[in-house]
């Protein structure tokens, strides 16, 4: 640069120039910018205003923007009242509709607001419109697709409600339609080795033994798979429960469980827990039972029932025992409906009992676990929600 020519102004000066202004207006591609005198007539006009209206400059520098409004909109005043609104409240607001220099139509966000000299005096109005049309179909697409989801939605419940009442259906014609022939069998089974056991050989006899017990067993399976279906349909109620009251009640109907005698030990006091009081009942109930059917055939059932604090807000109740154990690889799979492992007495279970724990374990906000070793014994575990309003709750 020669000595002779003029400094260029520090960047400070150049921003308050007009080039500066109107070069970073111009720069915006989205907006359309342009001003109004203080009646509302463009004054200025920028490069995205094109783009957005499409008008150009020279063809509305000079024109009151009401050309820029639908006919009804002029027709009510509106772009008079819009210019008061924003001398009045500093800014004016909203999203309309507003013309294109074809006649067309396309929704706006439009913003204007009023500009005055250092001692007050208005001078024009700044207007910012932003053709927000994408963003409409957005808007329209996404209504669309909630309306359809909600569609598939009530649709899909419907179909549901209907599986339920069907199920419900089969449900009780399995209850009674298929356990009745299952009774009569092993009712006539029991009648025919009371009344004609003398004179049947040991083969008959043992025939008869066979259909009455595979007739219980059945019946076994179909009361456990109504309770599962049942567990997983069913709303359950919860509330505080009392184990040191309610895990002697269920050891004292031991008797009834099957499997050789055991020594049922627990561990008081137990810790409280927030839950559905039968679905408790049902699971304890089918450890104490699995924990009799996978006994060693060397020593007598031994069971050790307790709690412990668990992992935030809940209670862990143990069923231990001494018995053959689960192979590490079996944990997750005799969780499963219809699987067993093999034991000394496993061909008296359904399959069933263990898939029972884990899905009222879970209705209840829980779930179960395992820990084993064979030829160790094994730890069965259900996590409940700690009862409320107590210590290891709050």
């Amino acid at each position: 640069m020669s000595s002779s020519s003029p400094p260029f102004p520090s960047y400070a000066a150049w921003t308050q120039t007009p080039e500066f202004f109107e070069l970073m207006v111009n720069s915006i591609h989205d907006y359309a910018i342009f001003g109004l005198d203080p009646d509302g007539h463009v004054a200025s006009w920028n490069d995205a205003a094109t783009r957005v209206k499409g008008w150009r400059a020279h063809e509305v520098l000079g024109k009151h923007f009401e050309i820029f409004h639908t006919d009804e909109d002029r027709a009510a005043g509106k772009p008079a009242k819009e210019l008061d609104a924003a001398k009045t409240k500093g800014r004016y607001e909203e999203e309309g509709m507003r013309v294109r220099s074809d006649g067309t139509l396309y929704p706006a966000r439009i913003s204007l607001a009023p500009m005055h000299e250092p001692g007050g005096t208005l001078v024009g109005f700044v207007k910012v419109i932003e053709n927000i049309s994408d963003r409409r179909t957005r808007e329209t697409e996404l209504q669309k697709l909630k309306s359809s989801l909600e569609e598939r939605v009530t649709e899909r419940t419907r179909e549901l409600h209907n599986a339920v009442a069907q199920l419900e259906t089969f449900s009780y014609s399995i209850s009674h339609d298929l356990r009745t022939p299952l009774r009569a069998m092993e009712g006539f089974s029991t009648i025919l080795m009371q009344e004609c056991g003398p004179q049947l050989d040991d083969r008959a006899r043992h025939y008869l033994e066979r259909i009455a017990n595979a007739a219980r067993r059945m019946d076994r399976l179909v009361q456990d798979v109504l309770t599962l279906s049942r567990l997983q349909r069913a709303k359950l109620k919860t509330d505080n429960i009392d184990l040191d009251r309610l895990v002697p009640e269920i050891v004292s109907q031991y008797r009834q469980l099957e499997g050789p005698p055991a020594e049922i030990h627990i561990e008081s006091p137990l810790l409280p827990v927030h839950a559905h009081e039968p679905s408790v009942v049902q699971c304890l109930s089918n450890l104490l039972t699995n924990a009799v059917k996978f006994a060693r055939d060397d020593a007598a059932p031994h069971i050790v029932i307790s709690t412990a604090p668990a992992h935030a807000r809940f209670v862990r109740i143990t069923v231990r025992d001494n018995g053959v154990g689960v192979r590490k690889e079996d944990h997750q799979r005799i969780f499963r409906i219809f699987e067993q492992v093999k034991g000394p007495r496993a061909s008296t279970g359904t399959g069933v009992g263990l898939a029972i724990v884990k899905t009222a374990a879970e209705r209840m906000g829980g779930h179960v676990g395992i820990h084993s070793t064979p030829g160790e014994g094994s730890s069965f575990f259900i996590e409940l929600p700690a009862a409320r309003g107590t210590a290891s709750h709050d």
